[in-house]
């Protein structure tokens, strides 16, 4: 029953809050509505949260929020980044590229999902509660050479596939007169290929709570990309598209390597220091 009623409380919360987006994007405040309903969801979740924990019969654990508390700064510099930047993105591509441009991307863009998205759940249901439960850098080292080679190397062969037959799966998928040139599909495949590399390291990032530095790498991923075609403007171009989107997740991949780095380096002075 307990479980009915938050899938009932949810559904009622996403209804309203869907009628509050709506209106506000009738006024073309599209901004204003998403960060409304972000900043409505977070503290529909926190007050739930609190709640569930005062009513219970046993002790209010603070120690046990306080803990979850660390993940607080990501979560809000993705969840408000993330979906300004995308905006950002498409009003940026629209105003800039041919409708027919735009569906190519969007249509690229689309069935690279259907490998990165199996690609980030894998590694967030199976890999990162591994990630997390390693003591040290010594016991997180082989499950990342794991991962690399079991979810990376896999992904990135896939795509490379896609690539291939980028113009025979678009026709598939969706029609024939989608057609895009074979550079520009490697160029954003790549990229995706490397998102799913930075992905794995910022998987590692959360195991080990480094919290700041994955929310400082966060303005380096989608925000970045979204920064480059602020920048490029008029001049934009399907090719100039995917050099960007390939550079900033590898900018994105380099961070997370650099500060995985930095936090296992220090994970083993410490231990050194104790022993």
């Amino acid at each position: 029953s307990t479980i009915l009623r938050a899938i009932c409380g949810l559904a009622a919360f996403m209804a309203a809050a869907g009628g509050v987006i709506a209106a506000l994007a009738g006024q073309r405040n599209v901004i204003s509505a998403v960060l409304g309903f972000h900043a409505a969801a977070g503290a529909a979740v926190m007050g739930w949260f609190v709640w569930q924990r005062l009513r219970s019969s046993d002790r209010v654990r603070f120690v046990r929020i306080r803990e979850l508390g660390v993940f607080a700064l990501p979560g809000l510099v993705i969840g408000i980044c993330s979906p300004l930047s995308f905006l950002i993105v498409r009003n940026c591509i629209g105003e800039s590229l041919s409708t027919h441009e735009v569906g190519l991307l969007h249509a690229l863009w689309r069935a690279s999902d259907w490998i990165t998205a199996l690609a980030s759940g894998v590694l967030s249901l199976y890999w990162l509660p591994r990630m997390a439960s390693a003591a040290d850098a010594a016991q997180l080292s082989p499950l990342l050479r794991r991962a690399l080679l079991e979810v990376v190397v896999p992904s990135a062969l896939a795509l490379a596939l896609l690539a291939w037959l980028s113009s025979s799966a678009l026709h598939v998928l969706f029609t024939d007169r989608f057609e895009l040139p074979f550079h520009v599909s490697a160029l954003i495949l790549a990229g995706d290929a490397v998102r799913v590399l930075a992905w794995l390291l910022l998987f590692a990032l959360y195991a080990r709570r480094a919290t700041r530095l994955i929310a400082i790498g966060e303005f380096l991923s989608l925000p970045l990309f979204a920064a480059s075609l602020l920048w490029l403007g008029d001049t934009m171009t399907l090719t100039k598209i995917g050099a960007m989107w390939l550079l900033t997740y590898a900018i994105y991949a380099g961070f997370n390597a650099y500060a995985l780095a930095r936090v296992m380096r220090s994970s083993a002075l410490e231990r050194s220091k104790v022993t």
